[in-house]
């Protein structure tokens, strides 16, 4: 059965137009509906990345803390391992007692000293240019260079000592030779001379020279058995 309007048209398009009216409002507010959960939505991932973000500096900033922690400690260290070294090439010279004491320890009965003379010789090196002595001492902190001059100097230095004395056995004063050989503090020992004793002494006796070379300190390095030097 078909229905059968009997309002006036204009009374049909004012309710067509009612009714889509209510659709569009019904519409806009489903649009504002979905814009404001996308803001609420787009707000949160914000206030999250934020979040995120604040965590990430917190550990960037430690982490830049840590490694500028990490620069001064490394600092200090080379600092006080140049002034280990420093201190140590300082006090690694043989004290003068001990050096007499292994020169006269192992003497025989017939072996009588003149003279002990104790001495330093400066080999023959070439120094650096001094336009690059400045630019590696302005590189460098003030114990490193101190200590590398300190032990420059020291290379081109060997101790020595001038042993004058008379023996009665010749056999004897070459057994002593042997042990001065022997000992750690001594590089080299050798017999410059051996000569009678002049015509009158009938005792037997014979006047000797010994050069002695010390053996060079901890950090200082072995002195060549032939070197040019100057006292």
């Amino acid at each position: 059965m078909q229905d059968i309007d009997f309002l006036p048209k204009k009374f049909r398009d004012r309710r067509n137009r009612r009714r889509a009216n209510v659709y569009r409002w019904v519409g806009a507010a489903g649009i504002g509906v979905l814009l404001a959960v996308a803001a609420l939505l787009q707000l949160g991932i914000q206030h999250q990345l934020k979040a995120h973000r604040n965590r990430l500096e917190a550990q960037y900033l430690a982490a830049v803390a840590k490694r500028d922690q990490l620069v001064t400690l490394q600092s200090k260290l080379t600092e006080h391992r140049n002034e280990a070294q420093l201190y140590a090439a300082l006090r690694s010279h043989w004290p003068a007692t001990q050096l007499l004491v292994c020169i006269t320890a192992p003497t025989p009965e017939s072996l009588s000293f003149r003279e002990l003379k104790m001495y330093q010789e400066i080999a023959s090196v070439a120094r650096r240019r001094e336009e690059e002595e400045e630019a590696n001492a302005t590189a460098k902190a003030p114990t490193l260079r101190d200590f590398e001059f300190f032990r420059s100097e020291r290379k081109a230095r060997t101790a020595k000592i001038d042993v004058d004395g008379d023996v009665m056995e010749v056999s004897e004063l070459y057994e002593y030779l042997v042990k001065l050989n022997d000992h750690p503090l001594i590089q080299r020992a050798i017999i410059e001379s051996v000569e009678p004793v002049a015509h009158g002494d009938d005792s037997g006796r014979s006047e000797f020279q010994l050069q002695v070379v010390l053996t060079p300190p901890p950090g200082a390095d072995a002195v060549p058995a032939a070197t040019t030097a100057s006292r």
